[in-house]
């Protein structure tokens, strides 16, 4: 006899043994699968909802740093003051979570507002060097992002990136990374000057 053949006779008997018949012990079976499948749905909910908080607070984030440096008074701002942005980002995250910063000014010294060349980076700093600085050579990384200013205008481009780490790295849920983008027009002045020195390294 063939091993298939012996494989579907066995197939064809179970149903009919008295081991198919019994069910004492299912419960048991049941719940533990219950109960498994209801941890996994919750653990991925949590997650879920953290990795949305997470999102959220990158955006409340960004939008307030970019508020402030947009709200400073005077021609220059110093990397001392960045580097208190930074800091000021880290305390609206949580305590686990690294906030990368870089802050530049892109200003249009040439073309109308609709060119997509024309556009220069006067600086871009980040602080504790965790982001290599943007130079006018490679604002096309970022350029997509830009409205429209006209000849003269300046923008400060607050970056803003926080990695996540669900720890479900095993059902799916790995280590993941959200940035914040916003570019503003400073409110009281047209344009900043970025002095001083900054920090290197950061906790």
């Amino acid at each position: 006899m063939s091993c298939a053949k012996l494989i579907h006779r066995i197939l064809r008997y179970l149903p009919r043994s008295r081991f198919a018949r019994d069910t004492r012990g299912s419960i048991v079976v049941d719940s533990f699968s219950g109960i498994l499948l209801l941890s996994l749905g919750a653990s991925a909910f949590f997650s879920f909802w953290e990795a949305y908080q997470v999102q959220n607070r990158v955006q409340k984030a960004t939008y307030t740093i970019s508020d402030l440096i947009s709200r400073q008074r005077g021609t220059s701002l110093s990397r001392t003051f960045l580097d208190g942005m930074e800091q000021t980002a880290e305390f609206l995250m949580h305590d686990d979570q690294n906030a990368i910063m870089r802050i530049s000014q892109v200003r249009r010294t040439s073309g109308i507002a609709t060119d997509t060349a024309g556009l220069t980076v006067d600086w871009s700093y980040s602080p504790c060097n965790a982001k290599p600085a943007i130079t006018t050579a490679t604002i096309s990384t970022v350029r997509s992002k830009l409205p429209l200013i006209d000849l003269g205008a300046a923008l400060v481009v607050v970056e803003f990136d926080v990695s996540y780490d669900p720890g479900m790295a095993e059902i799916g849920f790995g280590m993941m990374n959200y940035r914040g983008f916003l570019s503003s027009l400073p409110r009281f002045e047209q344009q900043f000057s970025i002095t001083g020195t900054g920090t290197t390294t950061c906790l």
